[in-house]
């Protein structure tokens, strides 16, 4: 069940990165300047997505090997 609860979050953080990107294309390079309210949120969802739970790639590998019967504890500290 965790494992599957982590890969729900990997593909729901993948959603989230699209979305910010479709708000960096309608905001524009203006907003990105630094010290404006988007530019901040930009950089704190950025950072917050290098951490290895939120990543998609990382989550569905670790759910995948749940579910073809492997222990987690021998591959994962997600877990």
């Amino acid at each position: 069940m965790r494992a599957r609860v982590r890969h729900d979050v990997g593909g729901a953080t993948q959603l989230l990165r699209e979305a910010m990107d479709i708000f960096q294309q309608i905001n524009g390079s203006s907003d990105m300047t630094r010290g404006r309210r988007f530019e901040r949120l930009w950089r704190d969802f950025s950072t917050s997505n290098m951490h290895a739970a939120l990543s998609p790639a990382t989550t569905a590998e670790v759910y995948g090997k749940v579910l073809c019967g492997h222990d987690p504890t021998d591959f994962s500290a997600l877990l």
